[in-house]
């Protein structure tokens, strides 16, 4: 079936802007963090704004990560940002002494920390998976925390099409979700084969119905019995993922 072919210029953008907010993440949630740490030095207590913090900086790191990754980054992204994230932590802690450890998550399917699969049945998944722990040291505590910073889109694809004339109205249900919840989409892309060549669908009708399912129509003109499409979403975190199906020809009337 057909590999990705997002325009290069927003593949670009993307690859940027991510840059950008991995940078911007260190750099806000260390000072933070520092700042915390100064106010309450003298109690000789962790605040749970600390706690917090680190936990929401390593989800983003690892959304921002993939997003990038998904976007035509090196598959090393993912342990390269979440590196230099614990990094910055570590420079920026006086409140007492942080040991922090990570893994990327290796139990199949996933690889490396990375499950990439946009396959032929009408289902693609990127997801990320990396293993935190946490141990903050003082003169009075010893906190210990570890957790699963999982971030997953879901792409879902279904769908039909019906003769109209001298083509074939295709009608495709698209189902986006975060975590297993439903989700908004950034934008979708469209294409099919004619027998020869993928098309790229550049006017496709596109409806919204607020709970992370969408409704997408189009012609085309294709003389196979089956309707062979490729879907590529990017959700509103920037990340992208794919779903390719083979449609039949509706029953109803």
């Amino acid at each position: 079936m057909k590999n990705k072919t997002f325009r290069e210029e927003r593949s670009g953008q993307i690859l940027v802007i991510t840059a950008l907010v991995i940078s911007l993440l260190i750099i806000s949630t260390t000072q933070y963090f520092y700042q915390l740490q100064t106010e309450n030095k003298a109690n000789e207590k962790i605040p749970t704004e600390i706690l917090l913090a680190i936990k929401v900086g390593a989800f983003r790191t690892v959304e921002v990560s993939l997003a990038n990754i998904t976007n035509g980054g090196s598959n090393t992204t993912l342990e390269e940002n979440v590196n230099k994230w614990i990094k910055s932590l570590r420079i920026r802690n006086t409140y007492g002494i942080l040991v922090a450890n990570t893994s990327l998550w290796n139990i199949p399917p996933y690889n490396s920390g990375l499950l990439i699969n946009w396959s032929e049945n009408g289902y693609g998944i990127s997801s990320a998976c990396t293993n935190f722990s946490f141990r903050l040291l003082g003169t009075k505590f010893d906190v210990h925390f570890d957790f699963f910073a999982n971030i997953t889109t879901t792409l879902r694809v279904d769908g039909y099409y019906q003769i109209q004339g001298g083509e074939k109205n295709v009608v495709l249900i698209c189902e986006v979700l975060n975590e297993g919840d439903p989700a908004l989409a950034k934008g979708f892309e469209v294409s099919y084969y004619n027998g020869t060549r993928w098309i790229n669908v550049e006017d496709f009708s596109l409806t919204d119905y607020g709970n992370g399912t969408y409704r997408i129509t189009f012609n085309a003109i294709v003389e196979s019995k089956d309707v062979n499409v490729s879907v590529g979403v990017i959700d509103t975190r920037g990340i992208y993922a794919q779903a390719n199906k083979t449609l039949q020809r509706s029953r109803k009337t």
